[in-house]
């Protein structure tokens, strides 16, 4: 199974990255004065973000099936960069709290997307409703749990009292709760008394060495 994961690994990335990179190549040239008439030229920023867009797409899902990657260390470093490359396209300001040591623990891939899907539509969320100015990621390891905090200084919950729980709201944050729960995790919406909204997601780990 793991070599059936790595061949496809491989071909997403060599095959799809490659005809990706040269439709996104394409369209930044042809958006050259030169290039194209302008009511051509109005619609290839368009086709380049797509290709951008699936790029990026693309890297999650070979990250996701790859062996490889199949650890705690390598789950909570790319979710950092992720929650930083997301910010800076957002214009937030970013922090990504991470303990400095990890315990050696292998996820596999369902959990390790279940928790980046989770973390993504924290963020959307925060870029469509809070009208923030800084996110945060925040990692925790206590008594075999794996706690994501996804925190922003937005607008906040008005229907939430201070420190309880919140309503789980509208479909995105089922959705989460939902992956949570698919595997064996829980989703916690909160509004801290400093402002702003937390995301709380909190996940069993496997024992180590597992």
């Amino acid at each position: 199974m793991e070599r059936e994961r790595s061949r496809i690994t491989r071909d997403m990335h060599d095959d799809l990255g490659s005809r990706l990179a040269r439709v996104s190549l394409l369209s930044d040239l042809a958006a050259q004065p030169a290039g194209l008439p302008a009511q051509t030229i109005e619609n290839v920023p368009k086709i380049a973000a797509t290709a951008r867009e699936t790029m990026v797409a693309m890297e999650e899902m070979v990250w996701a099936v790859d062996p490889g990657q199949d650890t705690l260390l390598g789950m909570v470093q790319f979710l950092g960069r992720w929650v930083e490359e997301f910010a800076g396209a957002a214009n937030l300001r970013c922090r990504v709290d991470v303990p400095t040591s990890l315990p050696s623990i292998a996820l596999d891939s369902t959990y390790r997307q279940a928790c980046l899907l989770a973390v993504k539509e924290a963020l959307r969320n925060v870029t469509k409703h809070a009208k923030a100015r800084e996110v945060r990621l925040h990692v925790e390891i206590a008594q075999g749990v794996l706690h994501l905090e996804i925190r922003d200084d937005g607008r906040g919950l008005p229907t939430a009292t201070e420190g309880e729980p919140a309503p789980t709201g509208g479909r995105g944050l089922r959705t989460i709760t939902q992956r949570m729960r698919d595997v064996g995790g829980t989703m916690e919406l909160l509004r801290p008394g400093s402002g702003g909204t937390i995301v709380s997601l909190r996940l069993p780990l496997p024992p180590k060495g597992r």
